[in-house]
């Protein structure tokens, strides 16, 4: 305590660098610094601004004492406890109007790792009257890179706040943004924001941008492709039924197929839901077409019955089941696990 109240600064500077060392060393290390109050400290020293360096570098020690991290012995992420987590939001909102562009956004990163740690804080950011500040963040270039993923942690939230975060701009900024290096994690932000509150945001998304959007996960790498077909049948999910014929897409489905082979739970299960539901839209019209004989070929059959057969979870195998007796085709009997 004596040294990080410190008016040296080489001490202050070794004294942060020691904290460093404690949060790496273990999560019990990590839990005392937080009971402590240690981390108040830190804030100060960043808030008073000595120095670029050292604020730099007591905001990179704030952002590893709050990150998310994982307990070797048993693989579960360490969580710290509500009433330090609340409380260090609100310490750390002067950290926002810090005059370094760079510490702005290593502060912006910090908020970004507590929300990470409970994503309820977004209530709290809310109500400390963050939004338009945070939202307004994303028109400065250098802070792009750090306001977008909290943007997208604040997405996860209650109709209220969506309204917000539309009402300042949100939507128009994030459509100058999707052309950009950001393109993946604009679509993340979108996901959320339709599966959050739908009522408010299916009707923002009409059938030339779900077709650009194809377009863009087509001929995009992996990573946006992933978040732009993530996107599409999450939005796929929420509009109403009458609007699902711009889902019928031959280029859609193929993306979504392709999805199916990787091994990422959440968007097999979202892409199988999509594909749940426009099979039960087939299933009342009569009329062929290119999507209509693509959903139903040997090869989709061939997909699907791969994913019976593989070491899936429950939940993917029950949702290919419905979706196989959607399009028609028997399957084998299931052993639950």
């Amino acid at each position: 305590f004596e040294f990080l109240s410190s008016t040296s600064l080489p001490l202050l500077e070794v004294s942060i660098a020691l904290v460093d060392v404690m949060t790496d060393y273990s999560t019990y290390a990590n839990d005392s610094i937080l009971c402590l109050g240690v981390h108040q400290f830190l804030i100060e020293i960043a808030q008073n601004e000595y120095n670029e360096p050292l604020t730099l570098q007591a905001l990179d020690a704030l952002k590893r004492i709050f990150a998310l991290t994982v307990n070797a012995a048993n693989e579960k992420p360490h969580k710290i406890d509500v009433i330090t987590l609340e409380s260090s939001v609100e310490l750390m909102v002067p950290l926002l109007d810090l005059s370094s562009t760079e510490a702005v956004n290593s502060a912006l990163m910090c908020f970004v790792a507590l929300t990470d740690q409970m994503s309820a804080l977004v209530f709290n950011l809310y109500d400390l009257g963050l939004f338009p500040k945070i939202v307004n963040f994303l028109t400065n270039p250098d802070l792009v890179s750090a306001a977008l993923p909290l943007i997208g942690n604040m997405s996860v939230c209650h109709a209220t706040h969506v309204e917000t975060l539309l009402q300042c701009g949100l939507f128009d900024i994030l459509m100058k943004l999707i052309n950009t290096e950001y393109t993946s994690d604009v679509f993340w932000v979108l996901s959320n924001l339709v599966e959050s509150v739908p009522h408010k945001t299916v009707e923002l998304f009409d059938e030339q941008f779900i077709e650009k959007t194809i377009d863009i996960a087509i001929r995009s790498s992996f990573d946006v492709k992933k978040e732009a077909t993530f996107f599409l049948a999450t939005l796929a999910m929420f509009v109403a039924t009458d609007n699902l014929a711009v889902f019928m897409n031959v280029s859609l489905l193929d993306l979504m197929l392709e999805m199916l082979n990787y091994n990422f739970i959440l968007i097999v299960i979202r892409s199988l839901d999509a594909l749940i539901r426009l099979a039960k839209v087939l299933e009342t019209k009569t009329e062929s077409s290119p999507f209509v004989e693509s959903f139903h070929s040997e090869e989709v059959i061939a997909i699907l019955n791969g994913l019976l057969s593989e070491d899936n979870a429950g939940a993917v195998k029950e949702r290919v089941t419905v979706l196989l007796s959607c399009l028609e085709v028997d399957t084998p009997s299931l052993l639950t696990s």
